[in-house]
C-alpha cells in the first residue's frame, strides 16, 4: 500500500489530490474535536465514510496527516511575512499587516493550524526528520522577520528603544499563536476584529508617541 500511495502522490491526479484534501480536512476536524493524542485513523475514516484500510491509500499515519495539514500553510505565511518586510511602508504598518495576515490565515485554515499549535512545538527540536527541520526553520524565519521589522521601527524612532527586541518579537508571536486556546471562526470578520485589537494594544505599547 505504501508503494501505491507514493506512486499516486507522485502522479498527482486531480481526483486523487481532491480526495487527499478531503482526508486532511476531515483529520483536522477530528483532531480538534477529540484531541490529537486521542484521535485515531479509524475516527478519520468514519468521518469521511470509508474504512481505515482505504485511508492508507492516501496517508500512512496520523502524524503524516497532521504534517500534511500544516506544511503548506507555514510556507505561505513565511513568504507573506517576508514580502511585508520588503515593502516601503512604515514599520508600524508592517507590523499591523503582519498581525492581520497571520490571523486571517489562521481563520482561513481553521482548524488545521490550531490543531498543530496545540501540540508541544518544543518536541520538534527532538525530532530528526525533514518535516520537523522544515517547521523549525519556518518558525525561526518568521521570528527573524518580526525582529527585523521591530529593529527598523527602533532605528527610525517610531518604536521604543528601551525594550529588548527579541523579547518583544517573542511576545508578538506568542500572542498570535496563543489564540488556538480560545479562537472560534464565528462570527464573520472576527479574525479581522481581533487583528485590529491586537495591533492597537501591541503597537501603542511600542510607540514612542501615539499616532
Amino acid at each position: 500500500m505504501a508503494q501505491r500511495r507514493t506512486a499516486a502522490r507522485k502522479e498527482g491526479s486531480p481526483a486523487y489530490l481532491e480526495k487527499l484534501s478531503q482526508v486532511v480536512a476531515a483529520a483536522a476536524v477530528v483532531f480538534k474535536e477529540k484531541g490529537y493524542e486521542t484521535a485515531t485513523l479509524n475516527d478519520v475514516a468514519e468521518m469521511i465514510g470509508t474504512d481505515r484500510a482505504s485511508l492508507y491509500y492516501y496517508v500512512g499515519s496520523k502524524e503524516e496527516l497532521l504534517r500534511d495539514a500544516v506544511r503548506d500553510i507555514a510556507t505561505v505565511n513565511t513568504e507573506a511575512a517576508r514580502q511585508i518586510m520588503m515593502t516601503e511602508v512604515p514599520p508600524r504598518e508592517k507590523i499591523n499587516q503582519f498581525i492581520t495576515k497571520i490571523l486571517l490565515s489562521y481563520d482561513a485554515n481553521y482548524p488545521q493550524v490550531f490543531v498543530f499549535l496545540e501540540q508541544d512545538l518544543g518536541k520538534l527540536t527532538l525530532e530528526d526528520n525533514a518535516w520537523a527541520r522544515s517547521m523549525i526553520l519556518q518558525v525561526r524565519k518568521i521570528e527573524g522577520i518580526i525582529m527585523e521589522m521591530l529593529q527598523e521601527g527602533v532605528a527610525d524612532g517610531s518604536f521604543r528603544a528601551d525594550l529588548n527586541v527579541e523579547y518583544v518579537a517573542k511576545a508578538l508571536w506568542g500572542m498570535l499563536n496563543w489564540t488556538h486556546r480560545w479562537y472560534k471562526p464565528t462570527p464573520a470578520d472576527q479574525a479581522r476584529e481581533i487583528a485590529d485589537t491586537f495591533s492597537g494594544l501591541f503597537l501603542d505599547g511600542l510607540a514612542t508617541s501615539l499616532p
